[in-house]
């Protein structure tokens, strides 16, 4: 997961300012991971809570619509989109939404998919073109094995690679690909799922993953011939 920071940007400007007032609310962030590292779930569930009521308390009660975005693009994308729609929009800290997704996969890690769900919808209101949360939310429905939701949301998540910070593009296109060749496995679409992995192959010749997973469908698409 991401936490770059362009940080309040409102109607009339999409640069971050030179500031960051929430800052203090990625060290929490920062902290909670180092907590998932150490397998310590329940106490990093406990600092990305903090980080989301701080946001909540500070700016939950605002009359505007609200969005968290990780790079300039995506926040000029939101701020347009609520133009379009003649409503007064702010862009917060990327810091709001990363931690509701945070949240939904600690919850998920956890076994409780359901409050996942959740918290991860609350994610993807404050930042609707954010791959990784998109590729998150897929996993939960994925896991659910309501394989048609995650193959949406899987797929929204690779449009959605057209906002992510340059350095995590590519890493976030993979993961969408790979989500959606495994949930095309799943729904007996071999050769739509093949062309997924290698597509990731185009991306990352290195992606052990998808080169698992690619000779997995040949192998199990020769199995099906046979049995013709």
């Amino acid at each position: 997961m991401s936490i770059a920071s362009p940080q309040a940007v409102n109607a009339s400007t999409v640069a971050p300012p030179t500031k960051d007032v929430d800052g203090t609310q990625f060290e929490e962030l920062r902290n909670a991971r180092l907590l998932i590292a150490k397998q310590d779930e329940p106490a990093a569930l406990l600092r990305v809570e903090g980080v989301i009521n701080y946001f909540e308390t500070k700016y939950g009660s605002a009359k505007k619509l609200k969005f968290s975005a990780r790079t300039v693009t995506e926040a000029l994308y939101y701020m347009t989109l609520a133009a379009q729609q003649h409503k007064e929009a702010q862009v917060y800290s990327a810091a709001w939404a990363t931690a509701y997704d945070m949240k939904g996969y600690i919850l998920q890690d956890l076994g409780r998919r359901p409050e996942a769900k959740i918290a991860l919808q609350h994610a993807l209101r404050l930042a609707p073109q954010n791959s990784q949360i998109l590729s998150e939310l897929a996993n939960v429905d994925e896991n659910d094995k309501s394989w048609d939701e995650a193959l949406r949301h899987f797929t929204d998540a690779e449009k959605a690679t057209e906002f992510s910070p340059p350095q995590l593009k590519n890493v976030e296109l993979g993961r969408a690909l790979r989500g959606q060749g495994y949930v095309l496995v799943e729904l007996h679409r071999l050769d739509e799922a093949a062309a997924k992995y290698r597509r990731c192959l185009e991306i990352d010749p290195n992606d052990q993953a998808a080169t698992r997973e690619l000779q997995y469908v040949i192998g199990l698409g020769q199995k099906q011939a046979t049995n013709l």
